[in-house]
Parts: structure tokens; C-alpha cells; sequence
């Protein structure tokens, strides 16, 4: 007569459990392991002829946010230059690689300061309320754009939903804070 197979107890099978979970969950969640998107680079393609924008956008999204660096010539076709040291303020439309000026809708640009009063007529344009950047104060990320705007010390934040675009602006200490749109 053969003796009767010893069935594991319920602890045993719960501990193994546990192991195995474990396992598991280091594998899940383990750092070492990019995500697709950690990978991408939104820099890329926009210095040169590349016609491309660092912005905040997601796939198939109805809005772009990034920022506008110039409104003229070939080279600004997707409204940021790498190699330009301001910005004009930051657009809800822009295309990567058209070949064509598609830029500058809804812009918003935030500032400090008074607006001064005259008696002449002065045009209220981009360029009189543009502001230097550097990039070292610069974060371009899938989704998420951020920059110090040195003459006003304002850090502008963008981020996209699929349907919509979100800017936040940290202003200084100030009396007198406005957004020109």
C-alpha cells in the first residue's frame, strides 16, 4: 500500500503566494524599465530646417501649447527657433513639418508692469511684450512644457488634455500682473 500524498498546508501555499507576488511587483514596478513616452525628445527638430515645436500636446489632441519665438519667414513655421533667445508668448495651434506659417492663434502672453498711457497711438503687438528666455531655464517633456521668462520673472507652465490646453503662470510679487491675449 502506497502511503497518501501529503497535501501542502495553507500556510505553505499562502507564503508561496506572497513570494510570487513580490516577484512580481519588483518586476512591475521596477525603474529600470522606461516607458515609451520617458523616451521621446521634443527638442528635436527645433533648430535648423526640422519645423517642429517643443509644446505640450497629446495624440490626435485638438490644441498644441508652446511657445512662439518668431512670426516670420520660412524658418518659423512652427513658430519656435531654437536658436532664438525670446519669446512672444505661448499659442494653442501649431504643426510639426508644414513647411508653411500655421502659428500665433490664441496667443497668451503673461507680464509684470504697467501699461503706459500716451497720447500716440502704439500698436499692442506681440513684440512689445516679448521676453528673453534662456534654455537652461527650459523643460520640454510629452505633455508638459515649462520656462522662466526672464524679463518678468514669470515661470509660464503648459500642459494638453484631448481637448483642451492649460497654462500656469507663477508671477512675481506684484501689483500689477497681467496676461496680453
Amino acid at each position: 500500500m502506497t502511503p497518501p500524498k501529503q497535501q501542502p498546508n495553507r500556510i505553505t501555499n499562502i507564503i508561496n503566494c506572497v513570494r510570487i507576488l513580490a516577484r512580481l511587483r519588483a518586476f512591475v514596478f521596477s525603474p529600470a524599465i522606461p516607458l515609451p513616452v520617458s523616451e521621446a525628445l521634443p527638442m528635436v527638430g527645433t533648430g535648423g530646417h526640422g519645423h517642429t515645436y517643443p509644446g505640450a500636446t497629446t495624440p490626435f489632441g485638438f490644441v498644441q501649447l508652446s511657445p512662439d519665438t518668431r512670426t516670420d519667414g520660412w524658418d518659423a513655421c512652427a513658430g519656435y527657433q531654437y536658436s532664438d533667445s525670446s519669446i512672444l508668448g505661448f499659442s494653442h495651434t501649431h504643426l510639426s513639418g508644414t513647411g508653411c506659417t500655421d502659428l500665433g492663434e490664441l496667443l497668451v502672453m503673461p507680464f509684470t508692469g504697467t501699461l503706459n498711457e500716451s497720447t500716440n497711438y502704439v500698436q499692442l503687438s506681440s513684440k512689445r511684450f516679448q521676453s528673453g528666455f534662456s534654455h537652461d531655464n527650459e523643460i520640454a517633456q510629452p505633455g508638459y512644457y515649462r520656462v522662466l521668462l526672464d524679463k518678468y520673472n514669470i515661470l509660464a507652465e503648459l500642459t494638453a488634455t484631448p481637448h483642451c490646453g492649460l497654462h500656469r503662470y507663477t508671477f512675481p510679487a506684484s501689483a500689477q500682473s497681467h496676461t496680453f491675449n
